[in-house]
């Protein structure tokens, strides 16, 4: 391998632990090494234009897609792919780490004699997903409704995130949909996909594209639109109630499911199987105008999620909750230990869920959970948003503080240190994502974003990485932790392994703290 694709090898190496990096050009000499000549034995996947191999790493995995020479992409075409997934940056959409477009000698035929070619080679390179594809899960007649809902739901807000960014994607479905380690759907492959201008709302072409069975109708006359992903979808959905492209009816589907939910949440459950069916049945209507957005499909299901807490809780008064609520106010501010007074936060909560229960008073309850929080904290963000970012923002720096001092004195033995290590990791994690998910849902999507402010959870990343991982006590503690470990393949280092991928890999300062090697055993790095 020349220095070259040495260093980008590094630099890959660290996108696995880093998601901050950004997508870049990859020489053909580093993919053809990671995929041992593109052998036949690392392929994991082919199609009419492409073949997609496993690339081998010393810290992970990657996939590596190569186009054909004969799937008559050409500059333009190439360019506009790596650009949509460049733009493309979200939980729910595969994520992009880089391309390869170069030119590779070989002999071709040209009236009957050998001659040296220049061949152009076009490349791009994914994170890998072991589970495979929703394609395979669908197969699968022992899959439970609740990771059912939960792709369901990931689709529709990978999808929404494309729209948004003008992006139509024109060939989703199931083997389109790659699932990770935690069932997590990801969009991928963009081979046809089409970046709109601000303006553009339909694109008008000669050529048919996308996969039978999942084409809106309007493919066959040319006109493509946002609400052709939206005919894709319908098809997703009722497959993954069904197993079956077909129209479903809703009766037929809750008698299909109604034996294998979990009957501790059985109304819940047929109930959102019920809103996903009509859900699925709109999204394949005839006339683009009749389906959805995708804005109103993701409402349909948070109206349903409302419903469902609504059925768990017994709130379906104003006073129960508002009771709720303040049980939810009362567990944060007891759990997440504040220096600041937390009579402030105390108010400032306070005055969210009279704002929320003023919405149900007024019969409101048809909203979006969104627009419910955005209601509510419209009537008080600009008020109080700046001092209770601040109050968040001194709570978690004081939590991770207090995490600090056990882990210094924590027992020299490597066993005892990792265990209290991540014991406090996943602590600070529970309460970071409990802060993002029930206090600052609607903050962190105006406050900070207007205000070019740290996202929360990103926020605790930050406080852990800067007084924990690089602290010049715990950080050395760590390394040797693991040195003693070494080719450990136990829970311990997993976990410290984890906890590093999502702190990103320059944490520690070196390439990456922990990496596989080509048996797949964990090694320590750096100093």
């Amino acid at each position: 391998m020349d220095s070259q694709a040495s260093t980008a090898k590094r630099d890959l190496e660290c996108m696995l632990f880093d998601e901050s990096m950004e997508a870049k050009a990859l020489p053909l000499s580093l993919l053809k090494c990671i995929t041992n000549d593109f052998s036949d034995n690392l392929e994991i996947g082919r199609g009419g234009s492409a073949v997609v191999y496993k690339g081998l790493l010393e810290n992970g995995e990657v996939a590596v897609k190569k186009l054909s020479q004969t799937s008559h992409i050409d500059d333009m075409k190439f360019h506009v792919e790596v650009d949509c997934l460049m733009k493309a940056k979200h939980k729910n959409i595969v994520r992009f780490l880089g391309y390869c477009s170069d030119t590779q000698g070989q002999i071709e035929k040209h009236n009957g004699k050998s001659v040296m070619a220049e061949v152009r080679q076009r490349l791009l390179c994914f994170e890998y997903h072991l589970n495979g594809s929703l394609y395979e899960y669908i197969k699968d007649a022992s899959r439970e409704w609740g990771k059912c809902y939960q792709i369901i739901k990931g689709v529709c807000e990978g999808l929404q995130y494309l729209h948004k960014e003008r992006i139509v994607h024109l060939d989703l479905k199931p083997a389109n949909v790659l699932l990770d380690n935690d069932m997590v759907p990801k969009i991928t492959d963009f081979g046809i996909s089409r970046c709109f201008d601000e303006k553009q709302t339909h694109l008008v072409t000669s050529k048919i594209v996308g996969t039978a069975g999942y084409l809106a109708p309007e493919f066959f006359y040319g006109k493509l639109s946002f609400k052709s992903d939206i005919f894709s979808l319908g098809v997703i959905i009722i497959e993954i109630l069904t197993s079956k492209k077909d129209y479903p009816d809703v009766k037929d589907v809750l008698e299909r499911w109604r034996h294998k939910v979990e009957q501790s949440q059985k109304e819940q459950q047929l109930e959102q199987i019920r809103v996903c069916t009509k859900l699925g049945q709109r999204c394949l209507d005839y006339d683009p105008a009749k389906r959805p957005s995708i804005n109103s499909v993701i409402n349909v299901l948070e109206q349903t999620e409302i419903k469902k807490l609504r059925i768990e809780t017994g709130a379906s008064s104003s006073t129960a909750l508002q009771a709720s609520l303040v049980a939810v106010e009362k567990t944060s501010i007891d759990n997440f230990r504040m220096e600041a007074d937390p009579k402030t936060v105390a108010t400032t909560f306070k005055m969210v869920t009279q704002a929320i229960c003023e919405f149900y008073a007024q019969g409101r309850t048809n909203v979006s959970l969104e627009d419910l929080h955005r209601g509510a904290y419209n009537m008080v963000l600009y008020k109080k948003v700046e001092e209770l970012y601040s109050v968040m923002e001194d709570a978690m720096a004081l939590e991770v503080q207090i995490l600090c001092s056990p882990l210094d004195a924590a027992p020299v033995d490597s066993t005892a240190f990792l265990q209290r290590l991540l014991a406090m990791w996943k602590h600070h994690i529970r309460a970071v994502n409990f802060i993002r998910q029930y206090i600052s849902m609607y903050i962190e999507r105006t406050f900070i974003t207007t205000n070019h402010k740290t996202p929360i959870y990103e926020l605790g990343l930050r406080l852990w990485r800067d007084n924990i991982a690089r602290s010049d006590k715990i950080r050395p503690r760590l390394i040797e932790a693991v040195k003693r470990r070494r080719g450990g393949e136990d829970e311990l280092v997993a976990g410290v392994n984890e906890m590093l991928t999502e702190l990103g890999a320059e944490v520690m300062n070196v390439p990456c703290l922990c990496f596989r090697d080509g048996a797949g055993k964990l090694h320590a790095a750096g100093p």
